[in-house]
């Protein structure tokens, strides 16, 4: 990647290096309804499980005025010179032992819901608090 100084505005352009990437994802998911008089009952649960793994490889080439300047002569360097030439002011890298991420997330969730009729002709009554239309 490579940043230049002013004028531009680029604070990093360019190809990044080498990254391995895993990111698995496992779920699984399970719901039910019972008609049982005038309850609607419902419940369910969900699993989800993720897991992430990144190994970068990058460098970064910082690019001044400076390096292409006059030495005699104020303000005239100019970084995309320097640049183009392959004359950076600095440089810094990223190794695979400071640049992983790794982590593991487990969720786990339920529900259980009832929508109870007072009357067959009255709207359900749900213990979240919505009603619906009678059929």
């Amino acid at each position: 990647m490579t940043s230049l100084a002013a004028p531009y505005t680029t604070s990093s352009a360019g190809n990044q290096g080498t990254s391995f990437r895993r990111n698995p994802v496992i779920s699984a998911g399970v719901d039910l309804s019972w008609l049982k008089g005038k309850h609607n009952i419902k419940g369910g649960a969900s699993y989800v499980y993720q897991s992430r793994f990144q190994s970068d490889l990058q460098q970064l080439f910082g690019f001044s005025d400076a390096v292409t300047s006059n030495k005699n002569a104020a303000n005239t360097g100019n970084s995309a010179a320097s640049s183009l030439l392959g004359f950076p002011a600095t440089f810094s890298a990223e190794t695979p032992q400071y640049g992983a991420v790794s982590f593991h997330l487990a969720t786990i969730s339920g529900y259980i819901q009832d929508d109870w009729k007072i009357t067959r002709t009255s709207p359900p009554i749900s213990e979240s608090g919505t009603t619906t239309e009678p059929r």
